[in-house]
């Protein structure tokens, strides 16, 4: 299964396809699906697959025996998007928001300035946020877009006639 699983989470469009999925890939083994699933979530987003990716993480909540440090270790070689909430998230459920803003922040230290500096950075940026906002974009319903968006027409109050 795993060796198709790239070309299954390059084809997820929306979160029907998602949900497909996580329903497919829930019973595989999910320490080897840390394992494939990671370096995915941290790779430059040229496409869908980071965040789908991401998403897989959190909703699979998948367990990993690998360090905080570790982790931030790919997150600061790898290109991982500091706007992507979702990572920061996941390490916080993993290891407590004190424990990676500590690590980020050793980690950080000890970097000379530029983009891994600024990567390692921005994880302890985020895990300093509340943690339900790190994943809104995980639960924005399509009912609150209609009611924020054009999609959702407000009733126009009658004007009264002009004496």
């Amino acid at each position: 299964m795993l060796d198709n699983l790239k070309d299954k989470i390059d084809q997820v469009m929306d979160s029907e396809e998602l949900i497909k999925l996580l329903l497919e890939i829930q019973y595989l083994d999910r320490a080897q699906l840390f394992e494939f699933i990671w370096p995915l979530a941290v790779s430059e987003p040229v496409d869908g697959t980071p965040l789908t990716a991401n998403h897989l993480l959190v909703k699979l909540d998948l367990p990993t025996e690998r360090s905080c440090e570790d982790l931030l270790s790919d997150v600061r070689d790898r290109y991982w998007n500091v706007s992507n909430k979702i990572i920061p998230f996941y390490l916080v459920c993993r290891f407590g928001k004190k424990h990676v803003i500590e690590c980020a922040e050793e980690m950080a230290s000890h970097l000379p300035e530029g983009n891994p500096k600024t990567r390692v950075s921005t994880v302890a940026y985020w895990a300093k946020m509340p943690a339900e906002s790190l994943i809104e974009g995980m639960h924005y319903y399509e009912w609150e877009e209609a009611i924020e968006g054009d999609q959702y027409e407000r009733p126009v109050k009658p004007q009264s006639p002009k004496d």
